[in-house]
């Protein structure tokens, strides 16, 4: 398995956007604050979306007044294989 994202942060983000397939800067921020069950500073949540942008796992795309994210490919691929290699760590299938 090729080196992916340290930060849980990311890698949540990630998730929630390969699960929904995009979201909104607010429906994401919003989605992860309820995962955590705590708010997330808005300086920090944007950081960590711009970081995933710059190393090109999520692409951002602004409609009207908001920005729009999704994975990338390579951030469809990574999520994919982080899926498979916790599947043969765990023994599922």
């Amino acid at each position: 398995m090729s080196k992916w994202i340290h930060s849980g942060r990311r890698r949540d983000i990630c998730y929630i956007l390969y699960e929904s397939g995009g979201m909104t800067d607010q429906e994401l921020k919003t989605e992860l604050e309820r995962k955590y069950d705590s708010r997330i500073k808005p300086r920090t949540f944007r950081s960590a979306v711009e970081k995933l942008v710059e190393t090109g796992y999520v692409i951002s795309k602004t409609e009207g007044l908001q920005e729009h994210y999704s994975l990338s490919k390579k951030g469809k691929q990574s999520i994919e294989e982080h899926l498979e290699w916790i599947d043969q760590e765990t023994g599922s299938v």
